[in-house]
């Protein structure tokens, strides 16, 4: 099994629209490597947790807001939906929740 991050993430200049991925590194590194040319303002961490089968998981969570949301392009990660709802989701899942304490040391545990 593989533990990572499921995280959620939202972005002000995408009002309504929650980024919700999975990543293996830390969500602040996640949310970095989104920061590019095209996007005019930084993501925010609302919540992640660590968990194993983080790729699976990441696909339950999908299939779950694809019913109770709208994913904007099948494609991409995206979902009009309200952060208290989407928690609502991840609290259902097993794992650690995102503390800057819990990254450093699954930064340290990692290798």
């Amino acid at each position: 099994m593989s533990r990572g991050w499921v995280y959620c993430l939202s972005n002000k200049s995408m009002p309504g629209l929650l980024k919700i991925g999975q990543t293996k590194n830390s969500p602040a590194t996640r949310s970095d490597q989104l920061f590019t040319s095209g996007v005019p303002t930084p993501f925010k961490i609302e919540f992640a947790k660590s968990v194993e089968n983080y790729d699976k998981k990441e696909k339950i969570i999908h299939s779950l807001l694809e019913k109770f949301s709208v994913r904007v392009n099948p494609k991409r990660e995206f979902f009009e939906i309200k952060v208290d709802d989407a928690k609502l989701i991840f609290d259902l899942m097993d794992g650690e929740e995102y503390k800057e304490e819990v990254v450093k040391e699954y930064v340290n545990t990692k290798d």
